[in-house]
Protein backbone atom coordinates (compact mmCIF):
# COMPACT_ATOMS: atom_id res chain seq x y z
CA UNK A 1 0.00 0.00 0.00
CA UNK A 2 1.02 3.62 -0.47
CA UNK A 3 0.66 4.30 3.60
CA UNK A 4 3.93 1.93 3.65
CA UNK A 5 5.95 3.36 1.56
CA UNK A 6 4.89 7.24 2.92
CA UNK A 7 5.54 5.31 6.24
CA UNK A 8 9.15 3.99 5.57
CA UNK A 9 9.63 7.72 3.45
CA UNK A 10 8.67 9.35 7.09
CA UNK A 11 10.96 7.06 8.77
CA UNK A 12 14.28 7.53 6.22
CA UNK A 13 13.85 11.45 6.83
CA UNK A 14 13.25 11.14 10.76
CA UNK A 15 17.05 9.36 10.82
CA UNK A 16 18.57 12.09 9.08
CA UNK A 17 17.37 14.51 11.59
CA UNK A 18 14.24 16.47 9.57
CA UNK A 19 10.42 16.54 11.49
CA UNK A 20 7.76 14.43 9.54
CA UNK A 21 4.66 15.05 9.61
CA UNK A 22 1.44 13.23 7.67
CA UNK A 23 -1.76 14.43 6.52
CA UNK A 24 -4.50 12.19 7.64
CA UNK A 25 -6.54 10.58 5.05
CA UNK A 26 -9.97 11.13 3.85
CA UNK A 27 -12.02 10.84 0.97
CA UNK A 28 -11.43 13.30 -1.73
CA UNK A 29 -14.02 15.65 -2.26
CA UNK A 30 -16.43 14.55 0.15
CA UNK A 31 -19.82 16.03 1.33
CA UNK A 32 -19.97 15.77 5.08
CA UNK A 33 -23.55 16.60 7.21
CA UNK A 34 -22.64 18.11 10.38
CA UNK A 35 -25.05 17.94 13.69
CA UNK A 36 -26.78 21.37 12.33
CA UNK A 37 -27.72 19.43 9.87
CA UNK A 38 -25.46 21.88 6.77
CA UNK A 39 -23.04 20.07 4.58
CA UNK A 40 -19.85 20.80 4.45
CA UNK A 41 -17.33 20.26 1.98
CA UNK A 42 -13.98 17.93 3.44
CA UNK A 43 -10.73 19.53 1.21
CA UNK A 44 -8.10 16.90 -0.57
CA UNK A 45 -5.02 17.03 1.40
CA UNK A 46 -2.20 18.97 -0.62
CA UNK A 47 0.12 16.40 -0.39
CA UNK A 48 1.07 13.54 1.70
CA UNK A 49 4.37 14.76 3.69
CA UNK A 50 5.51 18.03 5.67
CA UNK A 51 8.98 18.08 6.59
CA UNK A 52 11.53 20.67 7.84
CA UNK A 53 15.02 20.12 7.25
CA UNK A 54 17.34 20.50 10.42
CA UNK A 55 18.32 23.55 9.25
CA UNK A 56 15.26 24.52 9.39
CA UNK A 57 14.01 24.60 5.50
CA UNK A 58 9.79 23.34 4.48
CA UNK A 59 9.55 20.60 2.77
CA UNK A 60 6.65 19.09 0.99
CA UNK A 61 5.88 15.94 -0.85
CA UNK A 62 3.86 13.65 -2.59
CA UNK A 63 3.99 9.79 -2.56
CA UNK A 64 2.74 7.73 -5.26
CA UNK A 65 3.04 3.83 -5.35
CA UNK A 66 3.14 2.51 -8.94
CA UNK A 67 1.90 -1.31 -9.69
CA UNK A 68 3.50 -0.46 -13.62
CA UNK A 69 6.75 0.47 -14.63
CA UNK A 70 5.19 3.90 -15.93
CA UNK A 71 2.78 7.03 -14.12
CA UNK A 72 0.00 8.48 -16.38
CA UNK A 73 -0.78 12.06 -14.93
CA UNK A 74 -4.33 12.34 -14.06
CA UNK A 75 -6.15 15.62 -13.00
CA UNK A 76 -5.49 15.26 -9.45
CA UNK A 77 -1.96 14.73 -10.61
CA UNK A 78 -1.88 17.83 -11.68
CA UNK A 79 -3.86 19.72 -8.81
CA UNK A 80 -0.65 18.25 -6.84
CA UNK A 81 1.78 19.55 -9.44
CA UNK A 82 0.13 23.33 -8.93
CA UNK A 83 0.84 22.87 -5.17
CA UNK A 84 4.02 21.48 -5.24
CA UNK A 85 5.20 24.05 -7.83
CA UNK A 86 3.56 26.90 -5.30
CA UNK A 87 5.66 25.27 -2.47
CA UNK A 88 8.80 25.37 -4.61
CA UNK A 89 8.46 29.01 -5.58
CA UNK A 90 9.61 29.98 -2.13
CA UNK A 91 12.91 28.73 -2.08
CA UNK A 92 14.80 27.04 -0.30
CA UNK A 93 11.75 25.01 0.04
CA UNK A 94 11.70 21.40 -0.88
CA UNK A 95 8.82 20.17 -2.74
CA UNK A 96 8.96 16.78 -4.82
CA UNK A 97 7.13 13.82 -5.68
CA UNK A 98 8.22 10.08 -4.48
CA UNK A 99 7.60 7.38 -6.75
CA UNK A 100 7.84 4.20 -5.44
CA UNK A 101 7.44 1.54 -8.58
CA UNK A 102 6.22 -2.09 -7.60
CA UNK A 103 5.64 -4.38 -9.97
CA UNK A 104 6.91 -8.13 -11.10
CA UNK A 105 9.68 -7.93 -13.85
CA UNK A 106 9.79 -10.44 -16.61
CA UNK A 107 13.18 -11.46 -15.32
CA UNK A 108 14.52 -10.38 -12.07
CA UNK A 109 10.77 -10.71 -9.72
CA UNK A 110 9.73 -7.73 -8.21
CA UNK A 111 11.19 -4.08 -8.77
CA UNK A 112 11.09 -2.01 -5.84
CA UNK A 113 12.42 1.18 -6.57
CA UNK A 114 11.85 4.61 -5.98
CA UNK A 115 12.67 8.11 -7.39
CA UNK A 116 12.93 11.60 -5.78
CA UNK A 117 11.33 13.63 -8.45
CA UNK A 118 11.98 17.42 -7.48
CA UNK A 119 10.02 20.44 -8.12
CA UNK A 120 11.36 23.77 -8.84
CA UNK A 121 15.06 23.21 -7.82
CA UNK A 122 17.35 24.68 -10.43
CA UNK A 123 19.64 22.13 -12.34
CA UNK A 124 17.88 19.13 -11.00
CA UNK A 125 14.62 19.50 -12.11
CA UNK A 126 12.21 18.70 -14.41
CA UNK A 127 10.83 20.93 -16.97
CA UNK A 128 7.36 20.73 -15.12
CA UNK A 129 5.95 23.92 -17.39
CA UNK A 130 5.34 21.02 -20.03
CA UNK A 131 3.05 18.63 -17.53
CA UNK A 132 -0.26 18.25 -18.68
CA UNK A 133 -2.90 15.57 -18.20
CA UNK A 134 -1.98 11.89 -19.63
CA UNK A 135 1.94 12.50 -19.65
CA UNK A 136 3.40 9.57 -19.18
CA UNK A 137 6.48 8.95 -16.71
CA UNK A 138 8.37 5.66 -17.84
CA UNK A 139 11.51 4.26 -16.35
CA UNK A 140 13.67 5.76 -18.87
CA UNK A 141 11.99 9.18 -18.01
CA UNK A 142 12.45 8.63 -14.16
CA UNK A 143 16.30 7.63 -14.77
CA UNK A 144 17.08 11.17 -16.66
CA UNK A 145 14.90 13.84 -14.40
CA UNK A 146 15.11 12.37 -10.79
CA UNK A 147 17.15 11.00 -8.13
CA UNK A 148 16.80 7.87 -7.48
CA UNK A 149 16.14 6.42 -2.98
CA UNK A 150 18.73 4.00 -2.36
CA UNK A 151 16.89 0.79 -1.08
CA UNK A 152 18.18 -0.34 2.75
CA UNK A 153 17.08 -3.07 5.29
CA UNK A 154 13.43 -1.89 6.09
CA UNK A 155 13.27 1.46 4.06
CA UNK A 156 14.64 3.97 1.85
CA UNK A 157 18.09 6.13 2.69
CA UNK A 158 17.93 9.54 1.45
CA UNK A 159 21.14 10.60 3.63
CA UNK A 160 22.48 10.70 0.10
CA UNK A 161 19.95 12.77 -1.14
CA UNK A 162 20.38 15.45 1.37
CA UNK A 163 24.17 16.11 2.46
CA UNK A 164 24.55 18.19 5.51
CA UNK A 165 20.59 18.10 6.37
CA UNK A 166 19.56 20.01 3.28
Amino acid sequence: KETVFQTELATAFRTCGWWVAKFPDAPISRMIASRDGAMRFSLPKPFDLILCSPTGHFGAIECKLLRTDRWKLDDRAMRQLDTLRGIASRPPALAAFAVNIRYRGTRKGICNRAFLIRIGAPGVSPPTENWRTSLVIDMQWLMAWSEEIPRITGGWNVRELFPGGR
